[in-house]
């Protein structure tokens, strides 16, 4: 009895996917061949197509490595000071106060305002490319001995 159970379970799926098997094998033989292949084989190929020379990859200017700048230091007297314009002289450089310049006198930190003409004073800087000389520390004072000593 149940040998006829599978027989009829069997013979029922070829019944149902049989239409389908055959249907999509006809389907094959009448589809276009794949695009590598040539309709008809027995034509002849078309003649392969120009191939161009490579082109060598365009030139790419080498940047120069970029350096950090490097601080340096002046000690002196100032000898002239604008506090609105935010610059001052000590010795014959001209300095320009960073955007955050810190400024110390007796280990306090201060402002432009606060520093005169005729104080000895050491100066944490750098030297900009357009010539000019921002001030990013000011030392009047205890501190003004802790910087580098100048190469000048």
């Amino acid at each position: 009895m149940e040998i006829m159970k599978f027989k009829s379970i069997a013979v029922a799926l070829v019944v149902t996917i049989a239409p389908f098997a055959l249907r999509a094998q006809t389907n094959n033989t009448e589809a276009a061949p794949p695009p590598s292949m040539p309709a008809n084989p027995v034509a002849t190929p078309a003649a392969p197509a120009e191939q161009k020379a490579p082109t060598p990859p365009a030139e790419t200017p080498i940047k120069a490595k970029r350096t950090a700048p490097k601080a340096l230091d002046q000690k002196g007297q100032i000898s002239k000071i604008d506090v609105t314009a935010g610059t001052f002289v000590v010795g014959d450089l001209t300095f320009n106060l960073s955007r955050k310049p810190r400024i110390e006198v007796d280990g306090d930190f201060k402002t432009l305002a606060d520093i005169r003409e005729g104080d000895k004073v050491a100066v944490v800087y750098f030297a900009r490319s357009d010539g000019k000389n921002t001030a990013t520390r000011v030392i009047k004072g205890n501190a003004a001995h802790r910087t580098r000593k100048s190469k000048s």
